[in-house]
């Protein structure tokens, strides 16, 4: 693909009532790259136009449990 590090990504929309936004679709997409490293898009989208209304990335490393990074991913 070209890319300079490799990643798998996933990601889900959920339709909700906020209290500042109205309705909106609470879109959220995470990346997991190859170095350990990991992406956090959250927007609200506009259910009607899909006009973004609250876009935040953010970024960490992935822990194994026993560190101080910021992305646990577990199973339940």
């Amino acid at each position: 693909m070209r890319n300079p590090i490799a990643f798998v990504s996933l990601s889900q929309s959920v339709f909700i009532s906020h209290s500042r936004y109205g309705h909106v679709l609470n879109y959220v997409k995470l990346k997991i790259y190859e170095d350990k490293t990991v992406e956090i898009t959250a927007r609200y989208l506009s259910p009607n136009t899909y006009r973004v209304v609250m876009d935040e990335t953010f970024r960490g490393g992935l822990s194994s449990g026993n560190d101080n990074k910021a992305v646990l991913l577990f199973e339940h």
